[in-house]
């Protein structure tokens, strides 16, 4: 009976700090504008993380970038992944069929000839 107290009252004790600290509220570590410059910079070329990154970041991006474990098969290799929602959104814009303005714009070319008014 006695041991069974001694528990409720450390429970009592820490149910007391845990409210203390969520009246308080946590800081961010790092300010908004450094963290979502960051994700954005991971999200603009993952692939730089990738080669320049140590064993730890590396797995780390696997992680971020396929939300389930990748599946592999003795014959064929890995099997396609399910990939994070970010990088699906992203992948959606397909570069190749975008069509750029060229570099004479839109307008019909004139081809150097010149229209001379005279006044006279």
């Amino acid at each position: 009976m006695s041991a069974y107290e001694e528990q409720i009252k450390k429970l009592e004790i820490q149910k007391t700090s845990l409210r203390e600290q969520s009246e308080v509220g946590i800081e961010p570590v790092k300010p908004f504008n450094q963290m979502f410059l960051a994700a954005m910079k991971f999200l603009a070329n993952p692939s730089i993380i990738w080669e320049k990154g140590n064993h730890h970041q590396r797995q780390l991006l696997l992680r971020l970038a396929f939300p389930e474990r990748l599946i592999y098969d003795r014959d064929t290799g890995y099997r396609t992944p399910e990939i994070a929602l970010p990088f699906k959104l992203l992948g959606g814009f397909d570069m190749k069929n975008v069509k750029m303005v060229p570099p004479h714009g839109l307008e019909p070319r004139t081809y150097g000839l010149q229209i001379r008014c005279s006044t006279s």
